[in-house]
């Protein structure tokens, strides 16, 4: 038994789709051998191009996907998960995936790897920054969401198709039978045609064997040994017809029974479907939320250019005026070596002079310059 005899490639697709955009968590269903059921979801170029693109990094890779059981932590530090699709007892495949991060990342120690597995470590980092960040416990809620999920839904779609297989039998049955209970009728009709048939004929020598007299004792004896068949026959006739009656009414009461289980299924498919729906929602809803989030960051990020737009102005505003408080302290250094003389005659340190309305030089001595 396969997944996909009994569902359709399409509905898985669209439950994994969701529940990647809705948990940021990589995920996809592979069969017993390892073969993709589902396109991936959510699964990211750290990993699939850069990790698993290394040969040492493809290995290791293949490593944890071997030994990891349940959510576990992959050698390059991020969390994966794998779960069982069981239906009836029988494994069927398994939903793997993760590649979330459950604390920011030590950029140092990822360089580390990358140079390990031979991948360019600038790249390898850029790829990182990509990588979702969650609680340890989100993910591995998560986890277990998407198995709850996926085994629910497969359990359900096997145990509808189990069931409209057997309706259908059913139903193929209950005709084959009807048609041989009103052959069977009609052969105990005729029965109890040849029935009444003896008696007429039992009726008949009776009255013969009496006119023959003595002659005709033996006959009599014959034609009451028909009559009696006759009436036997007659009673074994009514008792069968009266089975085949009870027979036709529990073929009846069968099919009653098929029909309700039918409209029951049918509105155990609506529920699932009402399900999906509101599972539907529920992702709208997200992606509502993340678009709203991507606008704040787009914000945040637009606030953050203009604060080091600023800060940068603000540093050079504070180099322009540590640089004229140095011109000016030159430029009073070199007036201070000029000498000015009053109108009076005296004369005065140029650096010790403020404006003065009567102070008018007439005459300069660069003497000291």
């Amino acid at each position: 038994m396969e997944i996909l005899d009994f569902i359709s490639k399409e509905k898985l697709q669209r439950l994994q789709d969701l529940f990647s955009t809705a948990t940021g968590v990589a995920a996809c269903i592979v069969d017993t051998e390892g073969n993709h059921v589902t396109e991936d979801s959510n699964f990211l170029d750290f990993c699939i191009k850069y990790t698993r693109g290394s040969e040492i990094g493809l290995k290791r890779c293949q490593k944890c996907d071997l030994e990891g059981v349940g959510t576990y932590f992959c050698h390059a530090g991020l969390m994966d998960f794998a779960a069982d699709i069981v239906v009836e007892g029988e494994k069927l495949g398994a939903i793997v995936g993760g590649q979330v991060l459950p604390a920011p990342p030590d950029f140092d120690k990822f360089r580390k790897v990358a140079e390990e597995i031979g991948v360019d470590p600038d790249e390898y980092i850029e790829a990182l920054k990509k990588v979702p960040v969650k609680t340890e416990q989100s993910i591995r809620a998560s986890a277990d969401l998407m198995k709850e999920m996926i085994n629910m839904l497969v359990n359900s779609e096997s145990i509808r198709y189990r069931d409209k297989n057997k309706i259908g039998t059913i139903d193929q049955e209950i005709e084959v039978t009807t048609k041989n209970v009103e052959q069977i009728e009609g052969m105990v009709q005729d029965l109890t045609k040849v029935s009444r048939k003896q008696n007429i004929l039992a009726l008949n020598a009776a009255v013969e064997a009496a006119r023959a007299g003595s002659a005709g004792k033996g006959f009599a004896v014959v034609a009451s040994e028909v009559r009696n068949l006759a009436a036997k026959s007659d009673e074994s006739a009514k008792a069968t017809k009266e089975l085949i009656d009870g027979a036709i009414s529990s073929v009846q009461d069968g099919n009653d029974i098929v029909e309700q289980v039918t409209q029951a299924l049918i509105e155990c498919k609506g529920l699932t479907d009402e399900v999906v729906k509101r599972v539907d929602v529920v992702t709208d809803g997200v992606e509502v939320q993340t678009t709203s989030i991507k606008q704040v960051t787009e914000s945040i990020d637009q606030l953050s250019s203009v604060v080091q737009t600023n800060s940068a102005t603000s540093e050079e505003s504070a180099a322009a005026s540590e640089e004229l408080a140095s011109q000016a302290a030159t430029i009073k250094n070199l007036v201070g070596r000029f000498t000015l003389r009053r109108t009076d005659g005296s004369t005065r340190s140029a650096e010790s002079i403020t404006y003065d309305r009567d102070a008018v030089a007439v005459g300069v001595s660069a003497d000291k310059y």
